[in-house]
């Protein structure tokens, strides 16, 4: 798989999964937007809720595993969502930000969008952290993606 197609196939999958967009719906009453990098002119406002929920994908990176059977993709993320509502729970002397809950679930389902249309011989770690104190209104969630590609017979790893 070039580098091109690797961006497009995830890049796809996020932009395009029902179930990703159905939650943007029912919280945020818009689909999530997906950004492939970012253009220092024209960036999304992320103190503006109209702005989000957003995902920015950085440049894929393509290396050599020590095994030359695998080869190694790098997909970073960076989430975000804003939200300023704060919920009280029965015990009233816990209030927990709205937001941790929307960006751990906004994480989770970007992660089962990549999984889906992981290739039959890759494998996927991801390591993955959200921000939700003194961010409010912005709650901010990032993703290292780290795939291997289990290489078969006649495939290159150059290629």
């Amino acid at each position: 798989m070039d580098r091109y197609t690797f961006f497009q196939t995830f890049f796809q999958a996020i932009a395009r999964d029902s179930d990703l967009d159905n939650w943007a719906q029912a919280n945020f009453g818009r689909s999530v937007t997906v950004y492939t990098g970012l253009d220092s002119e024209a960036q999304p406002d992320a103190d503006e809720p109209g702005d989000t929920p957003f995902i920015i994908l950085g440049q894929p990176a393509k290396r050599a595993a020590q095994d030359v059977r695998h080869v190694i993709w790098d997909l970073f993320a960076w989430l975000v969502i804003n939200t300023t509502s704060v919920k009280q729970t029965a015990d009233t002397n816990l209030h927990e930000p709205h937001g941790v809950k929307l960006i751990l679930d906004f994480i989770s389902k970007t992660q089962a969008a990549v999984v889906a249309a992981m290739p039959a011989n890759w494998s996927l770690a991801v390591d993955d952290d959200a921000d939700t104190i003194g961010m409010l209104p912005e709650v901010h969630g990032n993703m290292d993606f780290t795939f291997t590609q289990r290489l078969v017979i006649g495939e290159d790893t150059l290629t």
